[in-house]
């Protein structure tokens, strides 16, 4: 049976603090924002006058906001970081364990900020919110929960010695292009930036087809002690999927499960702390993935109706389908890659090569199931 494949983003990661613009000023707070509960995505309106007829959640007062961070990762990906007294931090506990599922509306007068989709309850003193924009209207939004924030640019500097050695990477000279990484590695204490150049150092050993020392480079970049959060776990996990899939293929099954149980971690953690961010809802899909792969059907299954109520409803859709396909339920499968494709088309190519498969050479895929289930066949 062929796996899904999950799409990854490599979000590469070191810190660059390029302005500060203070503690929130509390003597110039703006207006206070409504904090509303949402059944679904359908429901926000950019004017929100809507809300007006209900009543909100909870009212967060935003001259007792402690500080913001506006933090950008990549061209259009920025995080807000709330730290909130204590008095909000319950009140966020509370309503997000109950509202698992659902959407929080941040709404200010008759504008709606933000409506992050809550895959968990809010359990630290802190809300972080993850979204795609461009500079000025992320910078909006941070404004209107607070006047003063303090900016921090993640995103990766380029120096002129990386951009020749991706010059020549370019060009196929791989080993020119690694020796000037090596090079740069020798002379960075930074833990963020070394995590970003070893995946640079695997990108060109992969791409010459040196899996041996791809995995080497993967293996010294998950060692790396560097704090994890929403801007950066994509690249750790990306290296751990590269090496459980080198362990599988090369028989060391122990070595496959002991990098799985650090990618798991990694993920729940992720859920764990930032419940609020796309960061978590992939991370639920990826759980998802695995529990698939061990044939934990049920919970799979759960967090496939999870992740298809949230943000990320294709790889939902594709989780449900890969659930029915190890129980025999084929039917079921085609139905879920056929609603795939009606209602996804921009990104249906893999839904469709699997209802292909099951419409033209089901007894192949039935087949790979029994062999995947006798542990004859590792996920791709």
């Amino acid at each position: 049976m062929s796996k899904k494949k999950l799409l990854i983003f490599i979000l590469s990661v070191f810190v660059l603090i390029v302005s500060i613009q203070g503690k929130c000023n509390q003597s110039a707070a703006p207006k206070d924002i409504s904090v509303y509960i949402l059944e679904g995505s359908e429901q926000v309106r950019q004017d929100a006058g809507l809300f007006n007829k209900h009543k909100p959640a909870m009212i967060l007062k935003t001259n007792n906001i402690k500080k913001e961070e506006l933090i950008r990762y990549n061209d259009r990906g920025y995080k807000l970081k709330i730290d909130l007294v204590r008095k909000y931090a319950d009140e966020f506990n509370k309503i997000t364990s109950e509202n698992k599922g659902k959407r929080l509306a941040f709404v200010k007068g008759t504008k709606t900020l933000i409506w992050p989709f809550i895959l968990g309850a809010v359990t630290r003193p802190v809300i972080v919110l993850e979204f795609s924009s461009s500079g000025q209207v992320a910078k909006n939004i941070a404004r209107n929960f607070c006047n003063s924030y303090i900016f921090i640019d993640k995103r990766p500097f380029i120096s002129t010695v990386l951009k020749k050695a991706f010059e020549l990477r370019n060009k196929r000279e791989y080993n020119k292009a690694i020796i000037i990484i090596k090079s740069t590695l020798n002379k960075t204490n930074n833990n963020e930036e070394r995590v970003y150049l070893y995946q640079q150092l695997f990108l060109c050993y992969w791409l010459k087809k040196d899996y041996g020392n791809a995995a080497k480079a993967y293996q010294l970049l998950v060692k790396q002690p560097i704090t994890l959060d929403v801007t950066n776990y994509n690249i750790i996990t990306q290296a751990y999927d590269y090496l459980i899939g080198f362990a599988n293929k090369h028989g060391n099954t122990k070595k496959a499960d002991y990098y799985t149980k650090k990618s798991i971690n990694i993920f729940k953690y992720i859920i764990n702390n930032y419940p609020l961010t796309s960061a978590a809802q992939w991370s639920n899909v990826r759980i998802a993935g695995i529990e698939l792969y061990d044939g934990d059907i049920k919970a799979a299954k759960k967090r496939a109706l999870l992740a298809i109520q949230g943000d990320v409803k294709p790889m939902g859709y594709m989780l449900l389908a890969g659930c029915y396909e190890y129980q025999d339920k084929f039917k079921n499968a085609e139905e879920m890659y056929e609603k795939i494709i009606k209602d996804f088309p921009n990104i249906s190519v893999g839904a469709q090569g699997h209802l292909n498969s099951l419409k033209h050479h089901k007894s192949k895929v039935k087949e790979d199931i029994k062999k995947y289930k006798r542990g004859e066949l590792f996920p791709d």
